[in-house]
């Protein structure tokens, strides 16, 4: 029987420490295409299975795949993620940080398969079928299909109350606030952006965890948006560092190991997933943002995203802890870096929904056209604040963003 936890440091350190005996699949040990020098020269596709199986069956499934397996994604009615084989985390050990987080199993649904680099240029306008590539064969599996228990309402509180301090800190008063504004922002462009956003990064044993926890007053929320839109969830940590990733402009190249120097690795990670406790996720296609060719050299960001977030189920009436965004992340060298946070439109035009392309690699290449009626982005933390993780930092973001995010306890 699971303990409560009292604050999300606590919660997740549990999860680290709720550790079975290894796996004998020998998948585990696999090392993930997506090494820091292949970042920008791959493309991770889904290989989707006849029906959803338990994680150790995938990765024996795996084992004769004809290809280059670096992960699993699993696609439960009210979690979707991915566990990658490159991490940190045995089977075993993400097996029980998932029970301890949700209070259930992941449902595997496919393989995550490295391929050369795939260019959403390549494909044309918007949904249709790319000329150039096709989506990755279906793997016929055998037996039933494997329905895990839904996460119960205890759970879901459980979860939220841990990444927001428990019941009793601060950020719990500052929900009243953006409670009372809601009918008024609803009006204008902002109507689908969370009124309250509890984030923050942990450090735990051998991860540095970022989550946000997001609240909407229904029934406004992710559906009041139309059009090709994504939103992207994320928090971004800086080292200071001059150069922009993918140049050959000299003086403008990064230097070697250049996203190892932050308090975590932004490629190989170890799992990410986002969830509600209404169900319906997977109708969004989510994907964690791992392309940052164009970023700064002292940028790593640490983002999960919502291809389609207007195919969510509607949110009860009243304000509710929607959505819930969890990455679990190598360390890296540094014990300090400036954190930030942001949520954003994307551009989804270049997309396709048939696994032709990897989301991470065809949302936003065009930028989110400034004519649209939305607002574009809603910063939890600005960077301008020099708030700093060393190596953990915790805040509130009420009232839209409005108004000064509070730091609070870890």
């Amino acid at each position: 029987m699971r303990e409560a936890s009292t604050t999300a440091g606590a919660m997740l350190a549990a999860a680290i420490l709720i550790v079975g005996s290894a796996s004998a699949s020998s998948a585990a040990a696999a090392t993930s295409a997506t090494t820091e020098e292949e970042v920008g020269t791959k493309s991770v596709l889904q290989a989707a299975f006849s029906h959803h199986v338990e994680l150790d069956d995938a990765l024996d499934i795996s084992e004769s795949y004809p290809g280059d397996v670096i992960g699993v994604r699993f696609e439960n009615d009210q979690v979707v993620g991915e566990y990658f084989l490159g991490g940190d985390k045995s089977p075993a050990e993400f097996l029980a940080q998932f029970a301890d987080m949700y209070g259930t199993q992941p449902e595997a649904s496919s393989l995550l398969v490295a391929v050369d680099y795939r260019d959403p240029e390549l494909a044309g306008s918007a949904r249709g079928s790319s000329p150039a590539y096709e989506p990755l064969a279906e793997i016929d599996v055998s037996g039933t299909p494997f329905v895990a228990p839904r996460m119960t309402s205890e759970d879901a509180t459980e979860l939220r109350e841990s990444n927001r301090g428990g019941p009793d800190t601060v950020s719990a008063g500052l929900q009243k606030v953006s409670a009372s504004s809601a009918t008024a922002a609803a009006a204008t462009t902002i109507r689908w952006q969370p009124q309250v956003v509890y984030a923050g990064t942990i450090r735990s044993g051998k991860s540095q965890y970022f989550y946000n926890s997001l609240d909407w007053y229904a029934p406004y929320g992710p559906k009041t948006l139309t059009g090709p839109i994504g939103i992207e969830f994320e928090i971004n940590i800086q080292n200071g560092a001059s150069g922009t990733r993918g140049s050959v402009v000299p003086g403008q190249i990064c230097g070697p190991n250049f996203r190892d120097q932050f308090i975590a690795k932004n490629y190989n990670l170890n799992s990410w997933s986002i969830s509600s406790y209404y169900g319906g996720v997977s109708k969004a296609y989510p994907y964690a943002d791992l392309n940052d060719l164009f970023d700064p050299c002292g940028l790593n960001s640490m983002a999960v995203g919502l291809a389609s977030p207007y195919d969510l189920p509607n949110f009860p009436a009243g304000p509710n802890s929607s959505l819930e965004t969890f990455i679990d992340a190598k360390v890296g060298t540094t014990t300090s870096s400036l954190v930030s946070g942001n949520i954003q439109l994307v551009d989804s035009s270049r997309c396709t929904f048939n696994g032709t392309f990897a989301f991470t690699d065809c949302m936003g290449l065009q930028g989110v056209d400034p004519a649209w009626k939305y607002a574009t982005s809603r910063g939890t933390l600005n960077e301008t604040r020099a708030w700093k993780a060393n190596p953990q930092k915790c805040w509130v973001s009420a009232d839209y963003g409005r108004i000064a995010p509070v730091s609070q306890p870890c």
